[in-house]
C-alpha cells in the first residue's frame, strides 16, 4: 500500500465493523469506533478510562474506575476479539488496528507490520478545514446493574394508594390473560417455548421482600406474555411455586425462570436465573440492585425489574430464542418443525442472501399451510415477501411483493391480533406499500402499546417513524431497541442513520451508516452512500453506489428502489448527488 492515509484507516475501521464478529459485538463496535475516531482526529490525549467510561458506557460524572471495572473488563474483550478477527476474516486485511495493553490510543500497522506514524498518515482530521468535533453520542437511561427510582414526593403519595389496587389490578389482569398463553406442551412445541415464571426466593426476613417477590412474580408473567412466539403458563398455574418446585415439576416448560430478593435495610438485589428444562443447566443470570426502596416505591421496582428480565430473556435474539436454536439443530423433533422455520427467519435476518431467503420463506409457507393460526409464520412471512423488492430477492414474475406482504400480516392480525409482531409488521406492509401512511401509524402504535419493551419492535417502528418524518420519537424508539438487546442485529441502527440523515447530522449520520452497514443489502449501502455525501465525500459515496450496482443490479431502477424503501426525497438527494428530475 503507497502513502497509507487517515482515510485508508478508517476505511479498514469499517471493514472490521461490518465483520461477523463484530456485528454480534454492537457495544465492543461502539467503543472501537470510539477509539479509533478519536485518535484519528488527534484527540488521543483524551483516552482515558474516566472519559471512556463516561462517553461509551454511560457513566455519571463521579465515575470511578477503582470501583467500577467495566472499562478495563471491555478493553480486554475487545482485544481479544480484534485478535480473533485478525486471526480469521481479517487475516488478509492491508491494515491492522492494534489495541496494547496499558494504552487506550490504537495503534495503526501495515500487514506487514509496519507501523504507521502520524506522520505518515497525514494531518489529524481535527487540523483539517471545516472539521467539527463529534459530539458525545446522547444515551438513553439504562436498567443495567443499579435502578434509578428517583421520584417526586408526589408521584409517591400517589403510588401508595395505587400498590394494592395495583397488585389486584395485575393478578386480574393476568388471571384474564391466562386463557391465551396457557397452553398445553405439545402446542408449545410446535408454536415456540413454554415458559414457567416462579416466584423468587425471599432472602432475609421483612414484608418488603415478600411483597415484592409476590408482585415481580405477576409482572414476570405479564412482561413475558407480551412476546411472540413465548408462551407462559397462567398465574394459577404458577403462583406462590419456588424455583426449585417449578424445576421438580415444570408442568411441561421448557424453562424454568426464578431467582432470589435479598434486602438490606432499603437496598433491595435482585438475582435472576433461567433453567432449560431438558438439560438442567442455567443457561442465563442477571443481577440488579435497587437503593432507596420503600413501600410506596415497591411498584415502580417491580415493574422496572420485570420489564429489564423479560426484555432480555423474551425478545427476537434473546437467550430463548438462542436456546431453542441450539436445541433444534441438535435434537431433531418432527413437532419443532414449524418453530424451526422463525428460528431459521430470525437468522436471515441477521445475514440475507437469496439462497436463505428462498429457504426460509418456502418453509415459512409449509407452517402456515400446516398451522394456518400461526401468527409470528404469517407476520415473518411478511416480511420475507417485502424483501422480494426490497432486496430483489426470488421475485416471482407478475406479482407485487409489497401487497402480497400485506396480505400476510393482515393474516397475522386475523390470527392474533393481540400479537405485538403481528401487528409491527402490518404496520411496515402498510408503509412499504405507500397507500397510507396514516394507517401504518396505527398498526405501529398498537405493537407499542402490546409490547413497550421488544426491541424488535422497537427498532422496526423506530426506522419506519425515521422514514416517515424522522422526529425525534423515531431516534428514542431506535436507541431504547439498541438498548434494550445487546446482541441485536446490525439492521437496528438502520432507525439512528436514516433519523441523523433526515436532520443534517453529519457526525451521526456516518457513526451509524458505518453501524449498520454488515448486512451491504440496498437500504444499508444507500444510507452508507447518503452519510458519506453528506459529509463532503462524493468520490467515496460513488464508489459506495458503484459496489451496491454490481451487488444487486436491480437497485440501478432509482426510481423503484425509492419507491419500495420509501426514501425521503432529501436523503435520496444525498444519496445520488441531485434531486430526482
Amino acid at each position: 500500500m503507497d502513502a497509507p492515509s487517515r482515510q485508508d484507516v478508517e476505511r479498514q475501521l469499517r471493514l472490521v465493523l461490518a465483520s461477523a464478529e463484530f456485528e454480534a459485538s454492537p457495544k465492543l463496535s461502539e467503543l472501537l469506533y470510539y477509539l479509533v475516531t478519536e485518535t484519528l482526529a488527534g484527540n488521543s490525549e483524551r483516552l482515558k478510562g474516566y472519559t471512556i467510561g463516561v462517553d461509551v458506557f454511560d457513566r455519571q460524572h463521579d465515575f470511578d474506575q477503582g470501583v467500577d471495572a467495566i472499562v478495563r473488563v471491555q478493553m480486554g474483550r475487545l482485544r481479544k476479539l480484534l485478535k480473533s478477527y485478525y486471526d480469521g476474516s481479517g487475516a488478509s486485511d492491508p491494515i491492522r488496528i492494534l489495541l496494547i495493553a496499558g494504552r487506550y490510543a490504537p495503534r495503526f500497522e501495515l500487514a506487514t507490520g509496519e507501523e504507521l506514524s502520524d506522520e505518515e498518515l497525514g494531518e489529524p482530521y481535527s487540523a483539517q478545514p471545516g472539521f467539527v468535533a463529534p459530539p458525545l453520542p446522547p444515551q438513553p437511561p439504562a436498567l443495567t446493574g443499579v435502578l434509578g427510582l428517583r421520584r417526586d414526593r408526589a408521584a409517591l403519595l400517589g403510588l401508595v394508594l395505587l400498590l394494592f389496587v395495583g397488585l389486584a389490578g395485575a393478578a386480574l389482569y393476568v388471571a384474564y390473560h391466562q386463557t391465551t398463553t396457557r397452553i398445553d406442551a405439545a402446542t408449545a412445541h410446535e408454536e415456540g417455548p413454554l415458559v414457567y415464571v416462579s416466584q423468587y426466593r425471599v432472602i432475609g426476613k421483612g414484608d418488603l421482600a415478600g411483597q415484592l417477590a409476590q408482585g415481580l412474580q405477576f409482572d414476570l408473567v405479564n412482561q413475558l406474555a407480551k412476546f411472540s412466539g413465548i408462551a407462559v403458563l397462567g398465574i394459577d398455574t404458577v403462583s406462590g411455586n419456588g424455583f426449585n418446585e417449578a424445576s421438580a415439576k415444570p408442568a411441561g416448560a421448557d424453562f424454568v425462570l426464578g431467582g432470589a430478593i435479598e434486602v438490606n435495610g432499603d437496598t433491595v438485589r435482585i438475582t435472576s436465573q433461567l433453567k432449560q428444562t431438558s438439560t438442567g443447566r442455567i443457561i442465563w443470570s442477571d443481577q440488579a440492585t435497587a437503593d432507596s426502596v420503600r413501600p410506596v416505591t415497591i411498584t415502580t421496582v417491580q415493574a422496572d425489574i420485570a420489564a429489564s428480565v423479560a426484555s432480555k430473556i423474551g425478545q427476537s435474539y434473546g437467550v430463548i430464542t438462542q436456546a431453542m436454536a441450539e436445541q433444534v439443530q441438535t435434537q431433531p423433533d418432527p413437532s419443532l418443525d414449524d418453530y424451526r422455520c422463525v428460528l431459521s427467519a430470525y437468522n436471515y435476518m441477521r445475514h440475507k442472501t437469496a439462497e436463505q431467503h428462498l429457504q426460509v420463506r418456502t418453509c415459512l409457507e409449509k407452517a402456515i399451510a400446516h398451522s394456518p393460526k400461526y401468527a409470528t409464520a404469517w407476520a415473518l412471512l411478511s416480511w420475507m415477501y417485502g424483501d422480494e423488492e426490497r432486496y430483489g430477492f426470488n421475485k416471482i414474475p407478475g406479482q407485487d411483493g409489497r401487497r402480497r406482504a400485506l396480505h400476510a400480516a393482515e393474516r397475522a392480525v386475523a390470527a392474533d391480533g393481540n400479537s405485538a409482531m403481528a401487528q409491527e409488521y402490518l404496520a411496515v406492509a402498510r408503509f412499504l406499500l405507500g397507500n397510507d401512511d396514516a394507517d401504518a401509524r396505527e398498526a405501529a402504535e398498537n405493537a407499542l402499546r402490546l409490547s413497550p419493551n421488544d426491541s424488535e419492535v422497537l427498532a422496526d417502528i423506530g426506522l419506519t417513524y425515521a422514514l416517515m418524518d424522522g422526529d425525534d420519537r423515531a431516534r428514542e424508539l431506535s436507541l431504547k431497541a439498541v438498548q434494550l438487546n445487546p446482541g441485536h442485529p446490525s439492521w437496528y441502527w438502520s432507525g439512528l442513520a436514516v433519523h441523523a440523515l433526515q436532520n443534517g447530522l453529519k457526525d451521526d449520520s456516518l457513526k451509524y451508516a458505518r453501524l449498520n452497514i454488515s448486512d451491504r443489502g440496498p437500504l444499508e449501502m444507500f444510507l452508507m452512500a447518503a452519510a458519506e455525501r453528506l459529509n463532503g465525500d462524493g468520490r467515496e459515496a460513488d464508489t459506495e453506489l458503484a459496489s451496491l450496482y454490481k451487488a444487486h443490479p436491480e437497485a440501478k431502477d432509482r426510481a423503484h428502489m425509492m419507491q419500495v424503501l420509501r426514501i425521503p426525497p432529501k436523503i435520496e438527494a444525498l444519496i445520488f448527488g441531485s434531486a430526482r428530475k
